[in-house]
């Protein structure tokens, strides 16, 4: 299967998982794979946006601000005032946009890998599954295990290497993967995201089939959201980006 240009770095982070696992359960190797990424997100930040000029602009705008809390201040100057306050504003906006993107590289690559290696859980073999057509009135031409679904969503026991058939061609996928739950035909966005499960013919048009895969229970108690890899990821990246913010002074 091809990659996206988002998903090039997918084996190298999925080795380092791999290596990790020998010694940490799933959340402590989210949380150190976050945090490892952050670091490296906030220091290309830090060495591509010219920080000393910053600072400058930054000090130039607090004082344009002060300046707009005149209570003796004519109209025209105010005005004159606030437009230089916004320009500063939009320059400092515009030095740091490029360097901004680059530091989210590190991030968005883990985001690709991390989902498609923490999103599903294994059913178990004969274990009722949703099979799901869009558009439904399609369901009929789609088939699993030789069945031919008779809704938009019907259930199927699970088998490990499912069937999968179009109009009465086998389909070529590699959902039993559990790296995503869905086929379709190939879209722009995939130059970005490769789909890991395959795709569609071209002829499918908008058909879209999902399997209701389960998904995995990384805590083992309290809600979804905190058993969900997404949260273990996102909260330490938020935490230690303040930290390396505060620690390196960054504007």
């Amino acid at each position: 299967m091809s990659l996206g240009l988002l998903d090039l770095a997918n084996p190298v982070l999925s080795r380092l998982d791999a290596l990790l696992a020998v010694a940490l359960p799933a959340i402590p190797r989210i949380v150190l794979i976050s945090a490892l990424l952050t670091y490296v997100g906030m220091w290309l930040y830090r060495r591509f946006s010219a920080q000393k000029r910053l600072r400058a602009l930054k000090r130039l705008s607090k004082r344009a601000d002060k300046g707009l809390h005149d209570p003796d201040i004519e109209f025209d100057e105010l005005l004159k005032r606030a437009k230089r306050s916004i320009r500063l504003q939009l320059t400092i906006v515009g030095n740091i946009f490029l360097p901004s993107l680059l530091g989210m590289l590190p991030l968005l690559f883990a985001l690709s890998d991390l989902s498609q290696r923490y999103s599903f859980a294994a059913p178990v073999s004969g274990q009722a599954i949703s099979w799901c057509v869009q558009p439904e009135a399609q369901a009929a031409t789609v088939s699993v295990n030789g069945s031919a679904l008779t809704t938009a969503c019907t259930d199927r026991p699970w088998q490990p290497a499912p069937e999968l058939a179009w109009q009465g061609t086998k389909l070529t996928h590699d959902l039993d993967a559990l790296k995503s739950n869905i086929l379709h035909t190939r879209q722009w966005w995939n130059v970005l995201l490769a789909n890991p499960a395959g795709y569609l013919p071209d002829a499918a048009g908008d058909l879209e089939i999902t399997v209701q895969l389960p998904e995995p229970n990384l805590l083992g108690f309290g809600p979804g959201w905190l058993n969900h890899w997404l949260f273990w990821f996102l909260v330490p990246s938020i935490v230690l980006g303040f930290y390396w913010r505060w620690r390196w002074k960054l504007v």
